[in-house]
C-alpha cells in the first residue's frame, strides 16, 4: 500500500493501512473524504490514470454501494477542471442522461444532443444500472463510447 500511496496523490483522499473501516473515522475525516484502503486502491489508481496525459478513452468503476465510486467520480471531475481549465465536463447520474435522451428524441434534436456529448472533453455517468430497461438509451451510450474510442470527430 505504501508504494501505491506514494504514487497516487489526490486531494481529499485518506490512506489507511490495512483494512479501512469508515465507521471508525470521526466526522471531520468522513465528510468530503475518500477513504483509500486495500479493497479500493485499484479504483483510486484508475482515477489517477484519468488525470494523467493521454488518459484512456473509457473508465468504468464497479463496486457495491457505499464503496466510494460516486465520490471518486466527483474528485475526477474537479481534478480534470483544475488540470485542464476551460475543458468541457459533463457529469450527471445515468437517470438524468436517460431523461435528456428521451427529451432529445421527443424534440427531434438527437443529432444536436449527440454532438454536445461527443464534443465534451470528459463525460461522467454515475449509476449506470438506471439505464437497464432502456435499450435505446443504452445504444446511444454505446455510440458515445465508440465516438470516444475513435477520438473526437
Amino acid at each position: 500500500m505504501d508504494a501505491i500511496a506514494a504514487r497516487i496523490f489526490l486531494p481529499e483522499v485518506i490512506f489507511l493501512p490495512g483494512e479501512s473501516n469508515p465507521d471508525r473515522l470521526d466526522d471531520s475525516l468522513r465528510t468530503g473524504c475518500f477513504v483509500a484502503g486495500e479493497e479500493n486502491w485499484l479504483a483510486l489508481a484508475a482515477i489517477q490514470r484519468m488525470v494523467e496525459p493521454h488518459p484512456p478513452g473509457c473508465l468504468t468503476l464497479f463496486g457495491p454501494p457505499g464503496s466510494g465510486k460516486t465520490h471518486l467520480l466527483g474528485v475526477l471531475c474537479r481534478l480534470w477542471k483544475e488540470i485542464w481549465p476551460g475543458c468541457s465536463v459533463i457529469s450527471l447520474p445515468a437517470s438524468e442522461y436517460r431523461q435528456a435522451f428521451v427529451e432529445a428524441i421527443t424534440s427531434r434534436h438527437t443529432l444536436t444532443s449527440r454532438r454536445s456529448w461527443e464534443d465534451a472533453d470528459l463525460v461522467v455517468l454515475d449509476d449506470l444500472q438506471f439505464l437497464a430497461g432502456y435499450p435505446a438509451a443504452q445504444e446511444e451510450l454505446v455510440a458515445l463510447l465508440h465516438a470516444a474510442e475513435r477520438g473526437k470527430p
